[in-house]
């Protein structure tokens, strides 16, 4: 009989992440033996981060927005974090095209700035809601479009923030986001 350990969990999460990650366009994994490397390709993840900052930006440039109030406030301090996450990124990654690694560890930090994109939209689709107008909610559709790249690319289920999105290519949402 075949006894389950936690040592054999484990090492089975772990294989089934860099399975997930594998053979995506943003991270691939390869393993020759029992050497797992892990490639992120940086300027992908950094073009979608950048994207979710600018929404900020963009956001909070529009008239009326620089009002000061709780839900404007939530939308600048999703911004300056994932700024803050970006020059993390920018720093682990050296200013490199890609970053190989023996560990997942880049992933990890992918998750992160996908989790700041996240919570961009939807604190932008909150503060605004039903009150968006036809520049904001294509700012808003723009960045949905990317998180569900993001998401695809990382392995990550989507989230309910990504429904109700209008098609857009990829190209087309990076460039109302002004990400060159």
């Amino acid at each position: 009989m075949l006894q389950t350990t936690r040592r054999t969990l484990l090492n089975t999460a772990y294989l089934f992440t860099i399975g997930s990650l594998s053979g995506c366009g943003a991270i691939t994994a390869n393993k020759i033996g029992k050497v797992t490397t892990v490639t992120v390709n940086v300027a992908q993840i950094d073009a979608w981060s950048q994207a979710a900052e600018n929404m900020t930006k963009l956001i909070l440039s529009l008239p009326g927005i620089n009002i000061p109030t709780p839900a404007v406030g939530a939308i600048s301090l999703a911004g300056a974090t994932i700024t803050a996450d970006i020059a993390n990124w920018d720093k682990q990654t050296a200013g490199q095209t890609t970053y190989t690694v023996d560990t997942t560890n880049q992933s990890s930090i992918a998750r992160t700035l996908l989790l700041d994109c996240q919570n961009v939209l939807n604190q932008t689709r909150t503060a605004l809601g039903s009150t968006a107008n036809q520049t904001t909610q294509s700012y808003i559709n723009a960045l949905a479009v990317i998180v569900s790249l993001f998401e695809a690319q990382l392995g990550v289920a989507p989230t309910a923030a990504d429904q109700n999105t209008a098609p857009m290519s990829e190209t087309d949402a990076l460039k109302i986001l002004r990400v060159r």
